[in-house]
């Protein structure tokens, strides 16, 4: 095992939640562009998130957090 400096985690760690910051923003910014279809039981099918995936340059993971975290803090219906 070798050991990692605090300092090296925590600049890993806010390396990655920028990347996931801006990509999030790309997700909100491509909804806002063209909103996603609705499936008729309310949620985003699978062909909508690829396709907001596709868009954004963003993984399925980052799509759907940052869809989900938009919908709980009243960013979106």
């Amino acid at each position: 095992m070798v050991p990692i400096a605090s300092a090296e985690v925590e600049r890993e760690a806010a390396v990655a939640a920028t990347a996931f910051a801006a990509q999030a923003a790309s997700v909100l910014s491509a909804c806002a562009t063209a909103p996603p279809a609705r499936l008729k039981s309310g949620g985003i099918g699978a062909r909508e998130l690829a396709r907001l995936g596709t868009v954004a340059h963003a993984e399925d993971a980052v799509v759907r957090i940052a869809l989900e975290t938009a919908y709980a803090a009243g960013l979106r219906a």
